[in-house]
């Protein structure tokens, strides 16, 4: 259960910001830093936690993840309780990332697939004003939970990016995941990437990149 030791990229300049990604199931946060890093910015901290290992009931083996997958159907039930438990973990670290001195609106949570679909969430009932949320091939948890009372980050940019051929995590989700946001939230962005599967690609990189630019200064 929970988060193992984050695997975290130093600013090589004065820090100014702070990057919180959360990878895709069977994967690890050295492998998001190592992404990350053909993109960093000397200004920012990148902190990329690796979930546990677990059992996902869709595919019927463990791999690590930070919530379970019942179903992969736009309409399957989801698992409540691991995904506020990954919630409240994440929101730990948002915390102890002000306690050092960056302000909230100077952190960006982002993530792909899984965590893409997990960071929206963090973001959302933040309760301090953060700067930006990405997901890349994501999508949306709790879309009957919704509601106009997580007041903290509904003016903060949110940034999705998805590949019209993903078979993973279909684009209709990422598509629907960006109509139901955007009825509570005001700046909500979607790229498409025609081709794309479950994966990302040199042009939504760039926009990733400059998204953390234009937060982070």
């Amino acid at each position: 259960q929970g988060v193992t030791g984050p695997f975290v990229i130093e600013p090589t300049a004065e820090h100014k910001a702070t990057v919180i990604w959360f990878h895709g199931e069977g994967d690890l946060g050295k492998t998001s830093a190592a992404a990350l890093r053909t993109i960093r910015n000397p200004h920012v901290k990148y902190i990329c936690p690796t979930a546990a290992t677990r059992d996902i009931s869709s595919l019927m083996a463990p791999m690590t993840a930070w919530f379970d997958i019942p179903g992969r159907a736009m309409n399957s039930s989801e698992d409540c309780e691991g995904i506020m438990t990954a919630t409240k973990d994440a929101h730990k670290m948002l915390d102890a990332e002000i306690a050092a001195g960056i302000p909230s609106n100077k952190i960006i949570v982002g993530g792909f697939s899984m965590g893409g679909a997990l960071a929206v969430n963090v973001g959302l009932r933040y309760e301090q004003k953060l700067g930006g949320v990405c997901a890349l091939s994501g999508w949306l948890l709790g879309r009957t939970d919704l509601c106009e009372t997580f007041k903290a980050n509904l003016d903060t940019p949110y940034l999705f990016g998805h590949g019209t051929d993903d078979q993973i995590v279909p684009y209709a989700m990422g598509q629907l995941a960006h109509k139901t946001l955007s009825k509570f939230c005001s700046n909500v962005a979607f790229k498409s990437y025609n081709g794309m599967g479950h994966s990302t690609c040199p042009e939504e990189m760039k926009e990733l990149k400059n998204f953390i630019e234009n937060l982070s200064k």
